[in-house]
């Protein structure tokens, strides 16, 4: 609605310069130029374009400047919106990252209370508790017979 407004106003208050022919070809095509019509026309007409009344070209530019003030004051509301919305956006971006460097250092802050743990290889003896392979009960203790040297 608001464009057509705007269309009718921008004719009304154009000044008509110069005739329109109406032009309607062997193919039944109508044609408006401003140039009269070539030999091959069928039909010709001259349209006559009224001047506007000045009471209608002031009522037509009161509408224009109405209709631009109100189309401004929308757009200006819509910014507003979009920068509030955007700043909103900002704030919790922030907070998150906030939240997430808080985490981050209360984990520093346990890994450093734990014990420090030297990443030795963990022997485990499989026989603790169970027999031996093949039932055979562990050596006695006893002290391996000393060798003679030998002399060469």
């Amino acid at each position: 609605m608001k464009k057509i407004i705007l269309i009718l106003s921008a004719t009304v208050l154009t000044p008509a310069q110069g005739e329109v022919f109406k032009c309607q070809s062997t193919e039944q095509k109508t044609v408006y130029q401003s140039i009269p019509c070539p030999a091959s026309a069928v039909n010709q007409q001259i349209i006559e374009i009224k001047k506007p009344d000045p009471a209608e070209a002031a009522e037509a530019e009161a509408r224009l400047k109405a209709w631009q003030a109100d189309t401004a004051e929308q757009d200006a509301a819509r910014r507003k919106t979009q920068k509030e919305q955007q700043e909103a956006l900002d704030k919790q971006s922030a907070l998150d990252a906030l939240n997430r460097s808080a985490a981050a250092q209360e984990e520093l802050a346990k890994a450093a209370k734990r014990p420090v743990i030297i990443n030795r290889p963990l022997l485990i003896n499989p026989y603790i508790g169970r027999p031996r392979p093949g039932n055979i009960a562990p050596p006695p203790d006893r002290k391996r017979p000393h060798r003679a040297k030998r002399v060469d």
